[in-house]
């Protein structure tokens, strides 16, 4: 037979077993939701991706934009009153080309995975582009249209590389 005082710590100890179980639950239930919050963010800022390639393929094809996408960036091309249709046409070409790999920088972690075999044909790839003058050139006028985090990863990883 149990007594009443064996019972009420049966229970003491089973209470506080269901309350370290739930709340382990409820940790578990919140790092999953965070998780698969933080992916839909990534999913929804790619998916604008789309929408500013389109304005570039636009910009890129049709040239009687090309004033428009030369007075976007007035400022960082004050300097160069020789510009031609081909500068207009590689500043939008560059402009997907930079956005391109912002995506894959968020999309695959690269802040925290930047030196993984799986990344390194991107990572050459990246390097390549930079170290080609026309490209880095158009690099330090449309740098400031990405992330801060994002500028410092090309500049850390590939401008340093390149001087």
């Amino acid at each position: 037979m149990i007594s009443i005082d064996q019972l009420e710590k049966l229970t003491s100890i089973v209470s506080h077993f269901t309350i370290i179980f739930a709340m382990i639950g409820l940790i578990v239930q919140v790092r999953q939701n965070w998780f698969s919050n933080k992916l839909a963010q990534k999913d929804r800022f790619v998916s604008n991706t789309s929408k500013y390639y389109k304005i570039q393929e636009l910009l890129l094809s049709t040239s009687k934009l090309s004033k428009l996408n030369i007075n976007i960036y007035k400022k960082e091309l004050a300097d160069n009153t020789n510009l031609s249709e081909t500068f207009n046409e590689e500043l939008a070409l560059c402009g997907m080309m930079f956005q391109l790999m912002e995506d894959v920088w968020l999309m695959h972690d690269f802040k925290t995975k930047n030196n993984s075999k799986l990344y390194s044909g991107w990572n050459n790839l990246f390097q390549d582009w930079i170290n080609t003058d026309e490209i880095f050139e158009k690099w330090t006028i449309l740098k400031h249209h990405f992330s801060h985090d994002f500028i410092d990863f090309v500049e850390k990883g590939y401008v340093r590389k390149r001087n």
